[in-house]
């Protein structure tokens, strides 16, 4: 299983780095299928609701009065999520992602707002036709199976593409992902890690799940010094960049993209 995971997100990962037109070939066929699934999980439940007989468990005033602010609230918040990525140049689909991460917005309130905005449709929806099997199953399902999705590929993944960005932008990160993530020993880790924490830029703690396992968690101090950083870096590589002839821009971004995907796979 594990094994497998990996294997995922590398695909994910190589893909998302990978050159433009691969994206653009894949990424309707990967949203016309995930589209499916989402409407095969509303067909199937109307269908168990009459196979197994169930009745709508709500009247039909109640059924529109609850339903309509989670249909309207939800399609505003996935609309609301999909222009954000959009704009940055990106697309909802994992393999065509923006090529920055996006924390504004909807983004800095919740990790994932265009499938909580999802969520609410299908609730929605649920409701509206009074489904049982919708409302009670198989969107629990659905939201179960989307956290474990997050959890255990797409998190990863995002950590893999996005690096200190991502860490930064979440609250901690376990020592053992930091260490995956920066390709060395384990030793060397921590002689990286403990001089930031008698700085006060980390904190350590052990872990909720493992005792054992130990977390990383940025301080305030920590935070606003990343900050910086990171707008000194985008200073620097914007001017650098404005130093290359406008027409030769894309084909040396998009060298540099693979030049760093080739040092990442090779670590």
């Amino acid at each position: 299983m594990k094994a497998l995971r990996e294997w995922i997100i590398n695909f994910i990962y190589k893909i998302a780095t990978g050159t433009r037109r691969i994206r653009v070939i894949l990424t309707p066929l990967v949203g016309f299928i995930f589209f499916c699934i989402v409407l095969l999980l509303i067909l199937a439940s109307f269908f168990l609701d009459r196979f197994f007989g169930f009745g709508e468990f709500i009247s039909k005033p109640l059924e529109i009065a609850i339903s309509v602010p989670f249909l309207i609230t939800g399609s505003c918040l996935w609309l609301w999520s999909v222009g954000k990525f959009l704009k940055t140049k990106g697309t909802p689909v994992p393999i065509n992602p923006p090529p920055k991460l996006v924390t504004d917005g909807p983004y800095a309130y919740s990790r994932n707002p265009m499938l909580t905005g999802l969520f609410m449709v299908m609730a929605g929806i649920g409701i509206f036709f009074g489904s049982i099997t919708l409302t009670f199953i198989m969107m629990p399902l659905f939201i179960f199976m989307s956290i474990l999705e997050f959890k255990y590929i797409e998190e990863p993944e995002l950590t893999k593409r996005f690096g200190t960005q991502y860490i930064a932008k979440e609250k901690e990160l376990q020592m053992a992902d930091l260490h995956k993530l920066l390709s060395v020993e384990k030793s060397t880790t921590t002689r990286l890690v403990n001089p930031l924490i008698k700085k006060g830029l980390l904190r350590r703690d052990k872990a909720d799940h493992d005792s054992r396992a130990v977390k990383l968690m940025l301080t305030k101090e920590g935070r606003e010094t990343h900050k910086k950083v990171q707008v000194c870096l985008t200073d620097f590589f914007q001017r650098a960049l404005g130093n290359v002839p406008e027409k030769k821009r894309n084909e040396v971004l998009e060298s540099v993209k693979i030049f760093i995907t080739a040092i990442k796979n090779s670590a």
